[in-house]
């Protein structure tokens, strides 16, 4: 009779444990440096292979792994430069300027350092030499507004500086357009919003225009602290090769760029993706909002060693 107790016993332990193990968060993968100290990656998918025309079939890129961006001395919040700053150029509607105001307040929580949107700039202020008209469309020199109005009016105390204008913005003068452009080195960014849609033509819009300069944002300030674009995980990191697969990337960062913003930014984690999950349920993405209620749980209770 003990035998039989004695090996119910035993049988009982091996089924709880193999069912701790079935349900337990799984780890994936790769060649970071993080896998063992986190189980948010649960919550992640791993990149998986490119398709013919995205980013990575056309720009090879090593990645970057949290050993390496401390070892890059990232650029980040310091003594001086301690808030976001956002600059307009030209005009907007009424709907668009509640969208940058949406903007600085999602940011304030991504990035957790205060937003500042600055006056508008006038278009007026670009040269005839740094326009042009390309296929029926209207442009201006990202690299003239970015040289020109932003960098030498750079706040003092600016962590980060960006720009934000409804012109459809060129670069290269071969090329057709660009998104934007960024100086690392000065922390400053400009961005156009002239291919996110019409965000006073119906909800849906509305919505498709606010998620997509939120993305923006967001990664384009991830490249001025010093991030690489992510090649591991899904990542709001991950390079975009058109405006379809931007808006294939999800609004959060991985597990290891989640690190580093936190490490660089000294910033808690767990209480970061709870003010960013009641970002998105107050503007109704509940499928964003969930996510980071989900990730929050997991902080509280991870070990989220630097």
């Amino acid at each position: 009779m003990r035998t039989k107790l004695a090996i119910l016993r035993i049988l009982i332990v091996v089924a709880v444990g193999i069912v701790i193990s079935y349900f337990s968060p799984k780890i994936i993968s790769g060649s970071t440096d993080i896998s063992n100290d986190i189980t948010l990656d649960s919550l992640h998918q791993a990149l998986g292979e490119p398709l013919p025309g995205e980013w990575l079939s056309i720009v090879k890129e090593p990645g970057q792994t949290f050993a390496e961006y401390k070892r890059s001395d990232p650029k980040g919040r310091t003594n001086k430069r301690t808030k976001l700053y956002i600059r307009p150029i030209g005009g907007f509607s009424e709907t668009e300027l509640e969208i940058l105001q949406k903007t600085s307040e999602y940011l304030n929580q991504f990035y957790t350092l205060p937003v500042v949107i600055l006056d508008s700039i006038s278009l007026e202020l670009i040269p005839k030499s740094s326009q042009r008209n390309h296929q029926n469309k209207y442009q201006a020199s990202a690299k003239f507004i970015l040289n020109n109005l932003m960098a030498p009016h750079i706040p003092d105390d600016a962590a980060g500086y960006i720009a934000f204008t409804k012109v459809d913005l060129y670069n290269d003068p071969e090329k057709n357009f660009v998104f934007g452009l960024a100086n690392l080195k000065n922390r400053a960014g400009v961005y156009s919003m002239s291919r996110f849609g019409n965000a006073d033509a119906s909800e849906h819009e509305k919505r498709t225009f606010i998620l997509r300069i939120l993305k923006v944002a967001s990664h384009e300030l991830g490249h001025i602290f010093s991030i690489k674009h992510c090649i591991e995980f899904k990542c709001i990191m991950n390079g975009s090769n058109s405006l379809q697969e931007s808006d294939s990337k999800p609004v959060y960062l991985c597990p290891i760029d989640l690190k580093k913003i936190c490490w660089n930014l000294n910033l808690n984690a767990a209480d970061r993706h709870r003010k960013l999950n009641a970002f998105w349920r107050k503007n109704g993405f509940e499928q964003n909002s969930e996510f980071y209620y989900k990730s929050a749980v997991h902080l509280d209770t991870d070990i989220f060693n630097y």
